[in-house]
């Protein structure tokens, strides 16, 4: 629990935050949960993961110095108090006295280690760039300073001391997301990944204890009963199934061999579910997550940006949402999702016009001196399942509608599609992204730098760039008007087209109580209780 006092001394100001589808045929009494996910993880490893499923899974399993509340305030996890400097610049984490799920004691050197790590620049981490307001973390990643000037300190084993490169408002918030959690010295003996059958818990400090990891199977997590606050968590064991087939998924919950589906483990589909589970099953909460077209600026072709435009604006985006999307989503007129801005969504994005879309398509091929027939090269790509392939089509169909030119299709694997994107190896793309703080510069801070490996457009510009870096020493009223003005030079530019804001949809048994959700989306999972009274039963096949 955390306790917010203020202490005036010289220099500071103290803060003080103090399934198997087989299961038995009868009545369990262990408190089972039973979830499935379209895909296996790409790691389990908080310092490499990059995808929605990994992530929620080291929410699980590791935990940081802060935690993000369901009102978008932040208390202590690991922490046990802050100390923050007046310039703001430098935080001194105190520990409490947590345990690694082995018995060992969790010592500020396991945070240092595991975000130094993080920063070396042959480490493969998506998320590095959330360190650098760390003084010297970029340098360091770019390989420009030694890792021993990276401003991160550990006096003795209870304490981190961090310092910042300029203020950074939403710092607490930042590290509360899972890439800052701390791992374990045994992590780096073996890659938990590539074992085809998980079966020695990986040491974690969270709520949960990897069991084991049957890929393409199943994902199996127990009750750590060495975590901070065990006596609270409400779940023994939980089995996250991996079933790709969204159909067979559903079955599967209607059999009663699941607990919960949908978000943020896998996708629902409207078209299948009842008329009965639509009026009383469904549940939908706004989420800080948007799907978006993303065009490659390193492309010779949507380097131009009118012909960023054209393809742009010849795209009806609120014809897609009202027709495609399957639970009461609204179209995205600005690149933000209202959830981090106080639900305010803003029209700042240009709406469909076919007729300046063909005027900025002829503006665009006389400057790249080209004809139609060379845009016909170009291949949209995008994430391999039924509702992204359907908005896959509309697009196809509409850009050649207005446009006159048939591009290619191709559907990917996620995580074949994020390396393209990472690798800017693609023409234009179909994808997503969810908030992982709190805050619009969780969206905006990655397009500051094009070398930033979630850039996905590869674009920068300098005008966008310094208004990120004036926000971080203006108040916040101040600092929201200039971080929409960055999101107004975004929209100018066009490096991307967002199409709608997200809403979490799932379903769950009467069995699942307190299901809370965090701002930027994650289930809190050792707040869930099950009641095993109401176990459902189910028949031996």
């Amino acid at each position: 629990m955390c306790r917010w006092i203020l202490l005036f001394l010289p220099t500071s100001i103290f803060l003080l935050s103090g399934c198997d589808k087989q299961h038995a045929t009868v009545k369990k009494p262990d408190k089972e949960f039973r979830v499935c996910i379209s895909e296996d993880p790409a790691t389990l490893d908080p310092r490499k993961g990059g995808d929605a499923i990994s992530s929620q899974l080291q929410f699980m399993l590791f935990e940081g110095l802060t935690q993000l509340n369901e009102d978008g305030s932040v208390s202590c996890a690991q922490a046990h108090e802050i100390l923050n400097s007046f310039d703001k610049k430098k935080y001194t984490f105190l520990l409490g006295k947590t345990q690694w799920s082995n018995g060992d004691t969790v010592t500020s050197h396991d945070f240092e280690k595991a975000w130094k790590t993080i920063l070396d620049p042959k480490f493969p981490s998506p998320n590095a760039h959330l360190l650098y307001p760390i003084k010297g973390a970029q340098q360091a990643k770019e390989g420009i300073l030694p890792m021993d000037d990276v401003a991160i300190f550990c006096p003795d084993k209870n304490t981190l001391i961090v310092e910042l490169e300029q203020p950074t408002p939403y710092f607490l918030q930042l590290i509360s997301f899972c890439v800052f959690s701390p791992v374990h010295s045994s992590m780096d003996l073996k890659d938990v990944t590539d074992n085809k059958s998980q079966k020695t818990p990986l040491v974690s400090n969270g709520p949960f204890i990897l069991s084991e990891w049957k890929h393409q199977n199943e994902v199996t997590l127990i009750k750590n009963k060495l975590y901070r606050i065990e006596e609270k968590t409400g779940i023994d064991v939980i089995y996250i199934s991996v079933i790709p087939s969204e159909m067979t998924a559903l079955k599967m919950y209607e059999r009663g061999e699941l607990d919960f589906l949908g978000h943020p483990f896998s996708s629902l589909s409207n078209e299948e579910l009842s008329e009965s589970q639509l009026e009383n099953e469904l549940h939908l909460i706004p989420a800080a997550a948007t799907t978006f077209v993303t065009f490659n600026t390193q492309n010779k072709f949507f380097k131009n940006k009118n012909i960023r435009k054209a393809f742009s604006f010849a795209l009806d985006r609120e014809l897609i949402v009202k027709n495609i999307t399957p639970f009461k989503e609204y179209c995205a007129t600005r690149i933000i999702p209202p959830t981090l801005v106080g639900n305010k969504n803003k029209d700042l994005f240009t709406k469909h016009n076919p007729s300046l879309a063909k005027d900025l398509l002829l503006q665009g091929m006389d400057e790249l001196e080209i004809k139609k027939e060379d845009l016909e090269t170009l291949t949209f790509f995008y994430s391999k399942t039924e509702h992204n392939h359907k908005i896959a089509q509309v697009m196809q169909q509409q850009w050649y509608e207005v446009l006159g030119i048939m591009i290619n299709l191709q559907a990917l694997e996620s995580k074949n599609l994020l390396h393209k994107l990472s690798n800017r190896d693609y023409d234009v793309a179909l994808t997503m992204w969810r908030a992982q703080y709190c805050d619009p510069a969780s969206i905006l801070e990655r397009f500051q730098y094009a070398l930033n490996i979630k850039n996905y457009p590869g674009w920068e510009n300098t005008a966008f760039t310094d208004c990120m870096n004036q926000s971080t020493s203006q108040n916040d009223t101040k600092r929201f008007q200039t971080l929409e003005q960055a999101e107004l030079i975004l929209a100018e530019d066009l490096p991307l087209l967002p199409i709608y804001h997200w809403n979490l949809s799932f379903l769950h048994k009467k069995r699942v109580t307190n299901i809370e959700f965090s701002p930027v989306g994650g289930i809190f999972f050792e707040r869930i209780n099950i009641d095993i009274h109401k176990y459902d039963k189910i028949e031996e096949k």
